[in-house]
């Protein structure tokens, strides 16, 4: 019985994962290559997965003032 070949792993460089998430190398804390997707560790905590787009922020709702300026009253 043939047994399966080895999967040849290719060692992911902390640059490659930056572009891979879009951030500058520096940023980078850490990084895990899971074949599919890349996570990326910054080095402010944020947890960053190759496979979500970035997006922006959301921004905070306006809330609108309540006028006191009810009739009859």
């Amino acid at each position: 019985m043939a047994s399966k070949p080895e999967p040849q792993t290719i060692e992911m460089t902390a640059e490659q994962a930056a572009d891979a998430v879009g951030l500058p190398v520096e940023k980078v804390l850490s990084f895990k290559d899971y074949g599919t997707h890349v996570v990326v560790v910054t080095r402010n905590g944020k947890k960053l997965d190759s496979r979500k787009p970035l997006r922006a922020v959301k921004p905070e709702p306006v809330i609108q003032p309540v006028s006191t300026n009810m009739p009859g009253g």
